[in-house]
């Protein structure tokens, strides 16, 4: 009797597996697994709306079981070998954008250009590596950093970090309208709470920048709300001193040091350097002198607290 297999028929019994046993064996086999269900569902609707014709994507006859079967194994090696070569590949462009992100962390810019865009030769559809190298043009290059950022977007018109990037891009320019409306943009795409954050403070630095001190402090406390991270209250700090309130500024820096877990060294020297500041500007030098000694005992070869601590040192007995 001859008998006809399909693709989808023979995919549905491999999503039967166990997937607890196929773990087991390897993580990857779990997205095999997943591809097969799919197929399945696609073929079993395609069955309900179209009756008395058979879902098959290839119609093989076999005659003999014996043939079918080995063409069930064939194919399930075959697809089982694209897939992972498939998974293998993402692996690598995940580990190749690891490693710049790395370079970028360890403030090599140069390096990292080189590598992303050997990335970008790799991955031309990695919207990523296009981010990336963007970033790292923003101080050298901004016209070639804003094509870097309207690439990502062109790849992935979704993809928030594309509108961030050229927010930073036109807020260089001092085009500080185009720059507040695509970092509205990011922030509205983005769902992960601790990038929303970072792109809050992005914004809030903009108010800032237009001197609209009220917003700069609305949109900094958002971001606290979505990230409870002692940067963000060192830029709310200074927000409030900028708008005129001094003693609410002094209070969440001291409330910064004393309570939060800074992530960054270079925020709590920076704060300590702020109040140093403020209190300078308030004419209390014992305790400005104070700040600036514990910003430079965490950072002793940053010349500007030096400086500061030079202008301090004579009004303190």
């Amino acid at each position: 009797m001859t008998k006809i297999v399909s693709l989808w028929e023979f995919s549905g019994s491999s999503a039967r597996f166990g997937i607890s046993e196929v773990l087991r064996i390897s993580p990857r086999f779990y997205w095999y697994i997943r591809t097969c269900s799919i197929i399945t569902k696609l073929s079993e609707t395609a069955n309900k709306l179209l009756p008395g014709v058979r879902a098959r994507l290839v119609g093989i006859k076999f005659n003999a079981p014996e043939e079918a079967s080995m063409f069930k194994t064939k194919f399930f090696l075959s697809f089982l070998l694209i897939f992972t070569f498939i998974i293998g590949c993402k692996s690598q462009a995940d580990k190749d954008f690891a490693e710049v992100d790395k370079l970028i962390d360890s403030d090599r810019c140069s390096d990292a250009i080189q590598i992303a865009t050997k990335g970008i030769e790799k991955y031309p559809n990695d919207a990523r590596f296009y981010y990336n190298r963007g970033y790292c043009y923003l101080s050298t290059s901004l016209y070639k950093a804003k094509e870097d950022f309207s690439n990502c977007i062109r790849i992935d018109p979704k993809y928030h970090n594309g509108y961030y990037g050229l927010a930073m891009v036109y807020e260089k320019e001092g085009q500080l309208d185009l720059a507040e409306k695509n970092y509205n943009k990011a922030i509205e795409m983005v769902s992960d709470n601790e990038r929303k954050s970072t792109f809050l403070s992005g914004l809030a630095s903009l108010y800032y920048h237009k001197k609209d001190f009220k917003k700069a402090i609305e949109t900094i406390k958002k971001a606290i709300e979505l990230n409870d991270d002692a940067v963000f209250y060192e830029s709310l700090g200074f927000y409030l001193l900028a708008d005129g309130q001094k003693k609410e500024a002094e209070a969440v820096w001291m409330k910064a040091i004393n309570e939060k877990q800074f992530s960054q060294i270079a925020s709590k020297h920076s704060t300590y350097y702020y109040l140093a500041r403020y209190y300078f500007q308030e004419k209390d030098y014992k305790k400005s002198k104070e700040n600036i000694e514990k910003a430079i005992e965490l950072a002793p070869s940053n010349n500007q607290y030096v400086w500061f601590f030079n202008q301090v040192k004579p009004y303190v007995k």
